[in-house]
Protein backbone atom coordinates (compact mmCIF):
# COMPACT_ATOMS: atom_id res chain seq x y z
CA UNK A 1 0.00 0.00 0.00
CA UNK A 2 2.87 2.40 0.77
CA UNK A 3 4.34 1.85 -2.68
CA UNK A 4 0.98 2.43 -4.39
CA UNK A 5 0.47 5.61 -2.42
CA UNK A 6 3.86 6.92 -3.49
CA UNK A 7 3.13 6.29 -7.16
CA UNK A 8 -0.16 8.17 -6.89
CA UNK A 9 1.35 11.26 -5.30
CA UNK A 10 0.43 13.40 -8.29
CA UNK A 11 -3.31 13.65 -8.93
CA UNK A 12 -4.62 14.98 -12.22
CA UNK A 13 -7.37 17.60 -12.07
CA UNK A 14 -9.35 19.30 -14.81
CA UNK A 15 -7.04 22.32 -14.53
CA UNK A 16 -3.76 20.41 -14.51
CA UNK A 17 -4.87 18.34 -17.51
CA UNK A 18 -5.73 21.47 -19.48
CA UNK A 19 -2.42 23.16 -18.59
CA UNK A 20 -0.39 20.07 -19.44
CA UNK A 21 -2.06 19.49 -22.78
CA UNK A 22 -1.61 23.13 -23.78
CA UNK A 23 2.06 23.04 -22.78
CA UNK A 24 2.61 19.91 -24.88
CA UNK A 25 0.99 21.50 -27.91
CA UNK A 26 2.59 24.93 -27.49
CA UNK A 27 6.15 23.65 -27.05
CA UNK A 28 6.01 20.72 -29.47
CA UNK A 29 7.26 18.47 -26.67
CA UNK A 30 5.95 15.22 -28.12
CA UNK A 31 7.48 15.91 -31.51
CA UNK A 32 10.88 16.32 -29.84
CA UNK A 33 10.43 13.04 -27.93
CA UNK A 34 9.19 11.21 -31.01
CA UNK A 35 12.20 12.39 -33.00
CA UNK A 36 14.46 10.72 -30.45
CA UNK A 37 12.60 7.39 -30.12
CA UNK A 38 10.88 6.83 -33.49
CA UNK A 39 13.53 4.40 -34.73
CA UNK A 40 12.61 1.94 -31.96
CA UNK A 41 9.04 1.43 -33.17
CA UNK A 42 7.75 -0.74 -36.03
CA UNK A 43 4.27 -1.03 -37.57
CA UNK A 44 3.70 -4.51 -36.14
CA UNK A 45 4.70 -3.63 -32.57
CA UNK A 46 2.62 -3.94 -29.43
CA UNK A 47 3.42 -1.25 -26.88
CA UNK A 48 2.47 -0.57 -23.28
CA UNK A 49 2.94 2.88 -21.79
CA UNK A 50 3.02 2.69 -18.01
CA UNK A 51 1.84 5.76 -16.07
CA UNK A 52 0.68 7.37 -19.30
CA UNK A 53 -1.16 10.26 -17.66
CA UNK A 54 -3.33 11.98 -20.26
CA UNK A 55 -1.94 9.72 -22.97
CA UNK A 56 -0.40 12.59 -24.85
CA UNK A 57 2.68 10.62 -25.92
CA UNK A 58 0.60 7.47 -26.46
CA UNK A 59 -1.54 9.36 -28.96
CA UNK A 60 1.62 10.42 -30.80
CA UNK A 61 2.97 6.88 -30.98
CA UNK A 62 -0.28 5.00 -31.77
CA UNK A 63 -0.38 5.72 -35.55
CA UNK A 64 3.03 4.06 -35.93
CA UNK A 65 2.37 0.73 -34.16
CA UNK A 66 -0.08 -2.16 -34.23
CA UNK A 67 -1.50 -1.66 -30.75
CA UNK A 68 -0.82 0.43 -27.67
CA UNK A 69 -1.98 -0.24 -24.12
CA UNK A 70 -2.21 2.98 -22.09
CA UNK A 71 -1.99 2.38 -18.35
CA UNK A 72 -2.45 4.76 -15.43
CA UNK A 73 -4.06 4.82 -11.99
CA UNK A 74 -5.64 8.26 -12.30
CA UNK A 75 -9.26 8.15 -13.45
CA UNK A 76 -9.37 11.85 -14.42
CA UNK A 77 -6.40 11.49 -16.76
CA UNK A 78 -7.78 8.29 -18.28
CA UNK A 79 -11.25 9.83 -18.74
CA UNK A 80 -9.60 12.64 -20.70
CA UNK A 81 -7.66 10.11 -22.79
CA UNK A 82 -10.84 8.16 -23.51
CA UNK A 83 -12.55 11.32 -24.77
CA UNK A 84 -9.57 12.12 -26.99
CA UNK A 85 -9.52 8.59 -28.41
CA UNK A 86 -13.21 8.83 -29.29
CA UNK A 87 -12.90 12.36 -30.69
CA UNK A 88 -9.92 11.49 -32.88
CA UNK A 89 -11.22 8.00 -33.70
CA UNK A 90 -8.06 6.23 -32.58
CA UNK A 91 -8.81 2.54 -32.80
CA UNK A 92 -5.57 0.91 -31.60
CA UNK A 93 -5.30 2.27 -28.04
CA UNK A 94 -6.69 0.24 -25.15
CA UNK A 95 -6.96 1.91 -21.74
CA UNK A 96 -6.06 -0.18 -18.70
CA UNK A 97 -6.68 1.44 -15.30
CA UNK A 98 -4.81 0.22 -12.24
CA UNK A 99 -1.42 -0.59 -10.81
CA UNK A 100 0.82 -1.48 -13.77
CA UNK A 101 2.20 -4.49 -11.89
CA UNK A 102 -1.27 -6.07 -11.97
CA UNK A 103 -2.21 -4.79 -15.42
CA UNK A 104 0.97 -6.17 -17.01
CA UNK A 105 1.22 -9.39 -15.01
CA UNK A 106 1.56 -12.35 -17.38
CA UNK A 107 1.49 -10.14 -20.48
CA UNK A 108 4.18 -9.41 -23.09
CA UNK A 109 4.68 -6.28 -25.19
CA UNK A 110 7.34 -5.59 -27.78
CA UNK A 111 8.07 -2.26 -26.10
CA UNK A 112 7.44 -1.20 -22.51
CA UNK A 113 7.48 2.59 -22.22
CA UNK A 114 7.39 4.99 -19.29
CA UNK A 115 8.39 8.57 -18.60
CA UNK A 116 8.99 10.49 -15.37
CA UNK A 117 8.36 7.23 -13.51
CA UNK A 118 10.61 5.18 -11.22
CA UNK A 119 10.72 1.45 -11.95
CA UNK A 120 14.29 0.30 -12.65
CA UNK A 121 15.46 -0.26 -9.09
CA UNK A 122 12.38 -1.83 -7.48
CA UNK A 123 10.66 -3.43 -10.46
CA UNK A 124 13.39 -4.55 -12.85
CA UNK A 125 12.34 -8.21 -12.84
CA UNK A 126 8.80 -7.33 -13.92
CA UNK A 127 10.07 -4.86 -16.53
CA UNK A 128 12.25 -7.59 -18.01
CA UNK A 129 9.42 -10.15 -17.94
CA UNK A 130 6.95 -7.79 -19.61
CA UNK A 131 9.11 -6.33 -22.40
CA UNK A 132 9.74 -8.68 -25.30
CA UNK A 133 12.35 -6.51 -27.02
CA UNK A 134 12.80 -3.02 -25.55
CA UNK A 135 12.35 -1.06 -22.34
CA UNK A 136 12.18 2.62 -23.19
CA UNK A 137 12.10 5.38 -20.58
CA UNK A 138 12.25 9.17 -20.56
CA UNK A 139 13.64 10.32 -17.23
CA UNK A 140 14.82 13.60 -15.68
CA UNK A 141 18.51 14.31 -15.30
CA UNK A 142 20.11 14.18 -11.86
CA UNK A 143 20.41 17.96 -12.05
CA UNK A 144 16.79 18.54 -13.05
CA UNK A 145 15.45 16.91 -9.91
CA UNK A 146 12.59 19.21 -8.87
CA UNK A 147 9.09 17.79 -8.89
CA UNK A 148 7.40 21.12 -9.48
CA UNK A 149 5.83 22.20 -12.78
CA UNK A 150 7.26 24.77 -15.18
CA UNK A 151 9.59 27.26 -13.53
CA UNK A 152 12.60 29.42 -14.24
CA UNK A 153 16.17 28.19 -14.43
CA UNK A 154 16.96 29.96 -11.17
CA UNK A 155 15.74 27.51 -8.54
CA UNK A 156 16.08 30.18 -5.87
CA UNK A 157 12.99 31.78 -7.41
CA UNK A 158 10.85 28.72 -6.71
CA UNK A 159 8.38 28.94 -3.83
CA UNK A 160 9.37 26.94 -0.76
CA UNK A 161 6.59 24.47 -1.55
CA UNK A 162 8.49 23.19 -4.59
CA UNK A 163 10.47 20.47 -2.89
CA UNK A 164 13.28 18.37 -4.28
CA UNK A 165 12.09 14.99 -5.50
CA UNK A 166 13.52 11.50 -5.34
CA UNK A 167 12.55 10.09 -8.73
CA UNK A 168 14.98 7.91 -10.63
CA UNK A 169 17.03 9.93 -13.11
CA UNK A 170 18.45 8.74 -16.40
CA UNK A 171 22.03 8.66 -15.10
CA UNK A 172 20.95 6.22 -12.38
CA UNK A 173 19.13 4.06 -14.93
CA UNK A 174 22.20 3.98 -17.18
CA UNK A 175 24.44 2.97 -14.28
CA UNK A 176 21.90 0.35 -13.18
CA UNK A 177 21.82 -1.25 -16.64
CA UNK A 178 25.59 -1.04 -16.98
CA UNK A 179 26.08 -3.01 -13.77
CA UNK A 180 23.54 -5.61 -14.89
CA UNK A 181 25.30 -6.04 -18.24
CA UNK A 182 22.19 -5.02 -20.20
CA UNK A 183 22.78 -3.47 -23.61
CA UNK A 184 21.41 0.06 -23.62
CA UNK A 185 21.64 3.49 -25.21
CA UNK A 186 21.40 6.77 -23.31
CA UNK A 187 20.39 9.97 -25.11
CA UNK A 188 20.64 13.10 -22.92
CA UNK A 189 18.75 16.11 -24.27
CA UNK A 190 17.17 19.40 -23.33
CA UNK A 191 13.73 20.58 -24.33
CA UNK A 192 11.65 23.68 -23.80
CA UNK A 193 8.59 22.67 -21.80
CA UNK A 194 7.21 25.81 -20.24
CA UNK A 195 3.62 26.80 -19.57
CA UNK A 196 1.58 29.16 -21.77
CA UNK A 197 -1.11 31.35 -20.23
CA UNK A 198 -3.86 33.43 -21.75
CA UNK A 199 -3.58 36.14 -19.09
CA UNK A 200 -2.24 36.97 -15.63
CA UNK A 201 -5.35 35.66 -13.89
CA UNK A 202 -4.74 32.20 -15.35
CA UNK A 203 -1.08 32.35 -14.31
CA UNK A 204 -2.13 33.16 -10.74
CA UNK A 205 -4.48 30.15 -10.76
CA UNK A 206 -1.60 27.98 -11.90
CA UNK A 207 0.70 29.28 -9.16
CA UNK A 208 -1.94 28.68 -6.52
CA UNK A 209 -2.66 25.18 -7.85
CA UNK A 210 0.95 24.02 -7.77
CA UNK A 211 2.62 26.21 -5.16
CA UNK A 212 -0.13 26.76 -2.62
CA UNK A 213 -3.45 28.53 -2.15
CA UNK A 214 -1.85 30.49 0.70
CA UNK A 215 0.09 32.74 -1.71
CA UNK A 216 -0.87 36.39 -1.33
CA UNK A 217 -1.64 38.76 -4.18
CA UNK A 218 1.70 40.48 -3.58
CA UNK A 219 3.63 37.19 -3.70
CA UNK A 220 1.84 36.16 -6.89
CA UNK A 221 2.69 39.45 -8.59
CA UNK A 222 6.33 39.24 -7.49
CA UNK A 223 6.58 35.71 -8.89
CA UNK A 224 4.93 36.78 -12.13
CA UNK A 225 7.25 39.77 -12.51
CA UNK A 226 10.30 37.52 -12.08
CA UNK A 227 9.21 34.55 -14.13
CA UNK A 228 6.65 35.37 -16.83
CA UNK A 229 7.49 36.49 -20.35
CA UNK A 230 5.25 38.11 -22.99
CA UNK A 231 4.40 35.58 -25.71
CA UNK A 232 2.02 35.10 -28.68
CA UNK A 233 -0.25 33.09 -26.37
CA UNK A 234 -0.35 35.96 -23.87
CA UNK A 235 2.19 35.04 -21.17
CA UNK A 236 4.75 32.26 -20.89
CA UNK A 237 6.43 30.61 -17.91
CA UNK A 238 9.71 29.22 -19.33
CA UNK A 239 11.19 25.88 -18.36
CA UNK A 240 14.16 24.16 -19.91
CA UNK A 241 13.88 20.48 -19.00
CA UNK A 242 17.02 18.36 -18.87
CA UNK A 243 16.04 14.78 -19.64
CA UNK A 244 17.44 11.56 -20.96
CA UNK A 245 16.07 8.72 -23.06
CA UNK A 246 17.12 5.25 -21.93
CA UNK A 247 16.71 2.45 -24.47
CA UNK A 248 17.37 -1.00 -23.00
CA UNK A 249 17.57 -3.81 -25.55
CA UNK A 250 16.72 -7.22 -24.13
Amino acid sequence: MAEEKKERRFRWSRESIAWYERAVEYTGYNQVIWGLIASQFHPGDTVCEVACGTGSLARTIAPHVKHLTANDMDENALAYLEREIEKKRIENITIEKGDWKHVCAGKKFDILLFQQFSAFLNDWDLLEQTAERTILSILPSAEDSFRGPANTENKAELPVTAKKGSREHWEFAADFLEKKGIAYKAIPFQVDFGQPFINLEEAFSYYRHYYGAHLTERELREMADRQLQPAPCGLYLPKNKKLGVIIANL
